[in-house]
């Protein structure tokens, strides 16, 4: 087959597949009850009063961390989905060993026509578990704390067939605590402070 015809066939099937994509309506895609799981890594930090052998002034403490989160809830509009979440990221190869968490409510919006591109939102509560968080304090006991937590985040769908898509995503969690108090052998432990973690992965949603 002579060059240009080759040309002209590839040019002919990619405006034919363009084409079918485009007749395809966006509004099809979200309906109804939706759900998605990701994974990721991400890195972690928090305030930290009593880590390390006393006397230890409040420092920061961060660290790499993987981790994931489970959401799902129901369509209201095409372009805007609201339902509840479970998220968590876990640091176990550093001294102390940390684990952050949030669940609440989050709404995702895809401002686009397209409804690839989205953006989410969520309020709810955030914790923070340390494990060993001090020299004198007993071994495997945990210290936490937990306060108001707001997430966010944007993701891109790249459509599977059917109501599955793969996304890849960002999102970022600040939750507002003080650090929960516990006294032992008279020396008061304050748990972390203030903990924020920030998750890139991969999800898996249908919708």
């Amino acid at each position: 087959m002579p060059r240009s015809h080759l040309v002209a066939a590839l040019l002919l099937a990619s405006a034919t597949v363009t084409a079918t994509a485009g007749a395809q309506p966006a509004d099809s895609v979200h309906q109804g009850f939706w759900i998605g799981v990701g994974a990721g890594t991400g890195w972690q930090s928090f305030e930290c009063v009593t880590c390390g052998p006393p006397p230890v002034p409040a420092k920061w403490r961060s660290g790499r961390s993987g981790g994931g989160y489970l959401a799902m809830g129901g369509t209201l509009r095409p372009n805007l989905l609201l339902g509840g979440e479970i998220a968590v990221n876990l640091n176990a190869a550093e001294e102390p060993s940390a684990s952050v968490g949030h669940v609440g409510v989050v709404g995702q919006l895809y401002p686009t026509r397209g409804r690839r591109l989205f953006l989410r939102a969520g309020v709810g509560v955030g914790v923070a578990i340390l494990v060993d968080p001090a020299r004198g304090f007993p071994e495997d006991e945990e210290l936490g704390s937990g306060g108001l937590a707001f997430r966010a985040g944007i993701g891109y769908d790249v459509r599977l067939g059917g109501r599955f898509a793969l996304a890849p995503y960002v999102d970022v969690m600040q939750a507002l605590a003080s650090g929960d108090v516990r006294t032992v052998d008279g020396r008061a432990y304050r748990g972390p402070r203030n903990p924020a973690a920030l998750q890139a992965g991969l999800s898996l949603n249908w919708y």
